[in-house]
């Protein structure tokens, strides 16, 4: 909370940019659940699609925003925090077709909101936020400290997933995050590699100097070959081991350089 209130001007006496306000504003007001449960569905779809998560689609913070202000065009898009350029390119033909049909109260440009937001409600809207943020941090950090006591204690990657309440996919991710902050993983990826056969272990690590290591498709089909009809549990141990031998791949050019 302090963060911000002990400068020379405090964040809630700052003349605010536009797209904050219009975050702020967004916000705090309701949308049409008709609406936001169809731009669910729309995320789901293309998540599926496009193979990647839904929040890097849109965040459901961003899909509020789209049934709070209904763009009607593209350029109209662009206004609504979270969708830029790039982002209106790609999705905004799907998405304008589809809030076209809601019928709104207000109008395009949003500069208006400037006025409709006061400053006591953008005063309490920033202070929630860092509130959010902060919590967010101390939550994160007690996160890594049970996962790095869990570490040092030699659980497996089974056991960890269990202690974190996660799947193994983002529990490897974590673990590939403190790695590359200097925290030692080495004994727990050596401990889950144990059961690899050392030609495969060779295999992976020789096509990652050979192709590098930063695209781990490339990877998968040269060491495990595009086999059609795997079973999807099998492709992701697949991904799994590669993530691990990744690790240590880095780990041994550092010590090499």
């Amino acid at each position: 909370m302090l963060d911000g209130m002990l400068e020379d001007t405090p964040f809630w006496e700052r003349k605010p940019q536009l797209q904050t306000l219009l975050q702020c504003y967004a916000d705090g007001r309701p949308a049409s659940e008709e609406v936001v449960e169809a731009l669910r569905v729309w995320r789901r779809t293309k998540a599926a699609e496009e193979k990647r998560p839904a929040y890097m689609i849109a965040t459901n913070r961003e899909l509020h925003g789209l049934a709070v202000f209904l763009p009607h065009s593209q350029a109209e898009l662009q206004q609504v925090p979270g969708f830029g350029k790039l982002k209106a390119e790609r999705y905004g033909a799907e998405l304008v077709a589809m809030l076209v049909k809601s019928e709104r109260g207000h109008a395009f440009p949003l500069d208006w909101v400037s006025a409709a937001v006061t400053a006591d409600q953008y005063a309490a809207w920033m202070f929630a936020q860092r509130e959010d943020r902060y919590g967010k941090s101390l939550s994160l950090i007690q996160e890594k400290r049970k996962l790095l006591a869990g570490i040092r204690e030699g659980s497996t990657l089974a056991e960890l997933a269990e202690r974190m309440q996660c799947a193994r996919r983002e529990l490897i991710a974590r673990i590939e995050q403190l790695d590359e902050e200097g925290y030692d993983v080495l004994p727990l990826i050596d401990q889950e590699l144990a059961a690899v056969p050392e030609q495969e272990k060779e295999v992976a690590l020789g096509a990652m100097d050979e192709l590098g290591d930063r695209f781990l498709k490339p990877l998968q089909q040269r060491v495990y070959g595009a086999q059609t009809g795997t079973e999807y549990a099998e492709t992701e141990r697949q991904y799994e081991k590669l993530r691990m031998l990744r690790i240590t791949f880095r780990r041994s050019r550092k010590i090499a350089i």
